[in-house]
């Protein structure tokens, strides 16, 4: 996504006056409107954007009704999905598996109407000693399970639906790998049954950030992020418990890019982006919302952070390809059960790493010598 361009800004501006219940600016002259709905699809904001613009008359017919067939799209997908969760919840409760609503599920109740937060899957966290309850009925239902990547179960279905089912809510990222397990004691029944739990405020923004800071080591993520975060702060930063916020920031070691975050966040909302502000959006954004592609990740930002504790090459490469055990056990929950297998899973990591990922391995290591030279 380019940043500085008049479709870009027109997106943004009416992003900002529709949370913001501002007017809608005029669009500038000479739009793009191919380029302007592309943005929009590619960034996930369809319904805000078409209920935003709706009879607006200073928009060309055509482009307004793009907006209403995507929007009317978007709505019927989000009702089936929802109505295909209300089954599998069902599942769930009749089995006794406590589960926890993630990420956008719980993130779009905060927005002005919750339909202008787009939602792509359904995220769920639940105990991983359900994993094969879980997987037979989903494979039973017609899903095909297109990941058992260690910490979810992922599955789809045609024509629309995605369910990913955490066991643990991160996997070793280039060494980045918190230990969210705080979040059941935090979480509360929410009421609807006794099996559905929610997060505390604290831990979705935790969730949030750390979610963020994985995609922009792995490239970076879109403006959905940015938008999230000025809401869950606008909502709650007068409640929240800050200090058990800063706390878990620094112990996962993403204490100044959440500033630098938020700081992005109300810059963007009071249009009060400098240089600084829109290279940082230009490095996040470039890859559209979600990027988990090695190829294009920015390893120099994590071994930066790692630097702040230990200045030490080797012992950085060292604890890639051997991390701590609970890393470990994120990657092969099968470890909860047999930990008797920690080794085996040690040495088969450390074989992957060197016969089966050696383009990767240069490549960490050329991002680690590099960020170390600059720091000197």
């Amino acid at each position: 996504m380019k940043i500085e361009c008049k479709e870009s800004y027109f997106f943004f501006d009416v992003i900002i006056a529709t949370i913001k219940g501002e007017p809608i600016p005029a669009p500038p002259e000479d739009m793009n409107w191919n380029l302007f709905l592309k943005t929009v699809l590619e960034q996930q904001f369809v319904s805000l954007i078409a209920s935003a613009l709706e009879n607006n008359s200073e928009i060309p017919t055509d482009v307004l009704d793009e907006l209403k067939k995507y929007k009317n799209n978007e709505f019927k997908r989000i009702l089936f999905v929802q109505n295909e969760f209300n089954e599998i919840k069902d599942m769930l409760i009749s089995n006794g598996i406590r589960y926890m609503p993630l990420k956008g599920s719980i993130i779009r109740t905060y927005y002005p109407k919750s339909s202008y937060r787009q939602m792509s899957d359904i995220d769920l966290l639940c105990d991983y000693a359900h994993h094969n309850t879980i997987c037979e009925y989903m494979l039973n239902r017609g899903y095909t399970q297109v990941s058992d990547g260690g910490n979810t179960d992922d599955f789809t279905k045609d024509p629309y639906y995605t369910f990913e089912f955490h066991h643990d809510l991160f996997k070793d990222v280039y060494g980045f790998c918190p230990d969210f397990s705080f979040v059941w004691d935090n979480a509360k029944l929410n009421g609807v049954n006794e099996y559905e739990y929610d997060m505390s405020p604290e831990d979705v923004y935790l969730h949030s950030i750390a979610h963020m800071y994985k995609h922009f080591i792995l490239g970076g993520f879109g403006i959905k992020f940015i938008v999230d975060n000025y809401i869950l702060v606008t909502a709650n930063e007068s409640s929240w418990n800050r200090k058990y916020i800063d706390k878990k920031l620094a112990e996962m070691k993403i204490f100044d890019f959440e500033r630098q975050v938020v700081k992005a966040s109300f810059d963007f909302f009071d249009h009060n982006l400098d240089k600084k502000q829109s290279e940082f959006f230009q490095k996040a954004f470039r890859y559209g919302t979600f990027c988990n592609d090695e190829d294009k990740s920015n390893v120099e930002e994590i071994f930066n952070n790692y630097q702040k504790d230990n200045n030490s090459v080797f012992k950085y490469v060292f604890l890639r390809i051997f991390p701590p055990k609970y890393r470990i056990k994120s990657m092969y929950p099968i470890l909860n059960e047999k930990p008797y297998l920690y080794p085996w899973f040690y040495i088969k990591r450390l074989f992957v790493k060197i016969f089966k990922g050696p383009k990767k391995v240069f490549r960490e290591l050329n991002y680690i010598f590099k960020a170390k030279k600059n720091k000197e």
